[in-house]
C-alpha cells in the first residue's frame, strides 16, 4: 500500500468497539474503509460516504475477503466479495479496494471461520450495523470473483 495508515484510537469493549475517533480522520473523510482485527472478528469501519457498504452487507450470507497482486498495475490490493449465496454472476456484489487498510491481517486468519462486523458513526458513537460470516484469503491475482473454495482453507 502506497498510502500511510493515519493515526486514529480504537477503544474496545471485547470484539466490540466502544470509541474511536476514525469518522474524524482523514481516512474517513477519503472514503476510506479500516478493516480492524480483534480475535476472530474484523471489525469494518465505514465511511459515512460510503453508506452501499452496509446496505451490500445486510443482503449478504456471507463476505470473501481477497487479497493479491494487482492484474493490471503494480502492487497488492484487495477485492471484499459481498456473497448472497445465490450465484456469483447475478446475485453477488463485490466492491474492489485497492487501498483500503487490510495490512493488519494476519496470515493465520487465512481459511479460518472469521465475523465480519461493520461499524458506523451514529450521534457520534460507533453502532455495529450488521454482522455476518467471513473468509480470508490469498489469491493468484486480483480481481479474483471466485466464490470460496474448499483450497482457499490451507494457507500456502
Amino acid at each position: 500500500m502506497d498510502k500511510e495508515l493515519e493515526a486514529f484510537f480504537i477503544e474496545d469493549h471485547g470484539e466490540d468497539i466502544k470509541a474511536t475517533d476514525f469518522w474524524k480522520s482523514k481516512l474517513e473523510k477519503q472514503g476510506e474503509l479500516v478493516f480492524s482485527p480483534r480475535g476472530s472478528t474484523l471489525r469494518v469501519l465505514v465511511p459515512g460516504s460510503d453508506s452501499n457498504v452496509v446496505a451490500m452487507a445486510k443482503r449478504s450470507m456471507e463476505i470473501i475477503i481477497s487479497r493479491g497482486p494487482l492484474e493490471d498495475r503494480e502492487g497488492e490490493g484487495y477485492e471484499v466479495l459481498f456473497h448472497t449465496g445465490r450465484g456469483l454472476e447475478n446475485d453477488s456484489f463485490r466492491i474492489y479496494y485497492e487501498n483500503c487498510f487490510l495490512d493488519l491481517l494476519s496470515d493465520s486468519l487465512i481459511g479460518k471461520d472469521l465475523k465480519c462486523d461493520f461499524w458506523v458513526e451514529s450521534n457520534g458513537l460507533p453502532v455495529k450495523a450488521v454482522s455476518r460470516p467471513a473468509k480470508y484469503r490469498e489469491v493468484e491475482t486480483l480481481p479474483w470473483l471466485k466464490p470460496w473454495s474448499e483450497k482457499d482453507n490451507l494457507e500456502e
